[in-house]
């Protein structure tokens, strides 16, 4: 009686999650709120992202006051496509938030804290408006990670950051 030989059993693919490295965040938000004068132009922001899934390309965007807003603006969808050549596996990203921009200082809300969320998804987001909108992703594997700073906006003067002029 001959058996065949064993076979193992192939592995299920898992997607995983990107990840926002913590470390990585700038502002630092172990500071507290970022204090943001409206005398400045803009200030910037800075994240490390990475995927487990090397080959996953990622999608990210920005959302101001999300929880706000009933019919949000939707900001501009940015990708990182994976770089076979590279042995890093963390990419930084950079955005800049303006203390002047309306979904923030709309309806007199300077002075109030506010939210400054990055949404990153292995999955392109979905282009219909579908609840939540600008967060819902194609592919009912995707997954997302996301982090929110909090802001305050002030009409007092302060140093503005290198590239963020004065108005």
């Amino acid at each position: 009686c001959l058996l065949p030989p064993p076979v193992d059993e192939a592995t299920e693919v898992v997607n995983l999650a990107p990840r926002i490295v913590p470390e990585s965040l700038t502002p630092d938000p172990t500071e507290g709120p970022k204090v943001m004068s409206t005398a400045c132009e803009s200030y910037p922001f800075f994240a490390r992202i990475t995927d487990p899934d090397q080959s996953d390309t990622l999608f990210w965007r920005v959302f101001l006051d999300y929880h706000r807003d009933e019919a949000p603006t939707l900001t501009e969808i940015q990708t990182l496509t994976p770089d076979p050549n590279s042995l890093l596996s963390v990419d930084l990203i950079q955005f800049s938030v303006s203390p002047n921009d309306e979904r923030l200082i709309g309806d007199g809300r300077i002075n109030e804290t506010h939210m400054v969320e990055l949404l990153v998804s292995d999955r392109p987001f979905d282009a219909d408006p579908i609840a939540p909108e600008g967060r819902v992703i194609d592919d009912e594997e995707g997954l997302i990670d996301s982090f929110i700073w909090t802001v305050e906006i002030t009409d007092e003067v302060r140093p503005c950051p290198s590239g963020g002029s004065s108005l």
